[in-house]
């Protein structure tokens, strides 16, 4: 193989793996509060979905950023408050997502071709958010990183976040709300995890696919898992898997 060959693959890749990178640095947030979400995929799915909806609809890219964001941080809100205080099992509640997401998704997708097509008379299918730069897509990925790097073992939310995860009964015992920070770290993955599913759509076909995110939802959660705690090795993973 050729130099350009092998530097055009390596370039190929970390594009591709740039939004499993981005869920997998939210999951990174939840590991270490000592949840878990398994319904990543399909926050990913929903904010890939809204981000496409939105754009057609003729809303500004940032305004259908802060959309989607909100849409991740309900999907994430209600994820919490369904394992966290109902205490519901996470993985059958994550996987329950995932599917509802996917049928609400698929559903929503004709309903809104239907409507594009009647308002328009045609249908453009690709995306002006498209034109967005892969390089701006890194530097938010890279800014996500850098917080998340310095927050979490430099601040004292940091440490409170972490003693969730490592020992929840010493963590109340020093007066930590546990179920609330657990519950503000999976708000957190969803935000992440949605705006994922948005710059799916810069990296991938650029236009929505029923069930686009093909199971990167679920490689974010590996690579946090394969990670044990090292926030440098989520990102080798998530660049392998891309």
């Amino acid at each position: 193989m050729s130099a350009d060959y092998v530097a055009a693959l390596v370039i190929a890749a970390s594009i591709a793996a740039l939004p499993i990178l981005l869920a997998a640095l939210g999951e990174f947030v939840v590991e270490k509060a000592g949840a878990l979400n398994v319904g990543v995929e399909g926050m990913m799915l929903a904010g890939a979905f809204a981000a496409f909806a939105l754009e057609r609809l003729g809303l500004p890219p940032s305004a259908a950023l802060c959309v989607v964001v909100g849409v991740g941080a309900a999907a994430g809100l209600g994820f919490g408050v369904l394992t966290v205080s109902l205490r519901c099992e996470p993985v059958v509640t994550g996987l329950m997502l995932n599917t509802l997401v996917l049928g609400a998704t698929a559903v929503s997708f004709d309903a809104l071709l239907e409507f594009v097509v009647a308002r328009d008379g045609a249908l453009a299918a690709t995306l002006a958010v498209r034109g967005v730069e892969s390089s701006v897509l890194a530097a938010m990925t890279v800014g996500v990183g850098l917080v998340i790097a310095i927050v979490v073992p430099r601040t004292r939310l940091g440490l409170r976040l972490r003693a969730c995860g490592y020992d929840a009964d010493a963590a109340r015992a020093t007066g930590v709300n546990v179920g609330r920070l657990r519950i503000a770290a999976l708000t957190f993955g969803g935000c992440v995890a949605a705006a994922a599913g948005a710059a799916l759509l810069v990296t991938g076909p650029g236009t929505f696919v029923e069930g686009m995110t093909e199971g990167r939802g679920f490689l974010a959660v590996a690579a946090v898992v394969c990670a044990r705690g090292h926030l440098w090795r989520v990102v080798v993973f998530a660049l392998v898997f891309g």
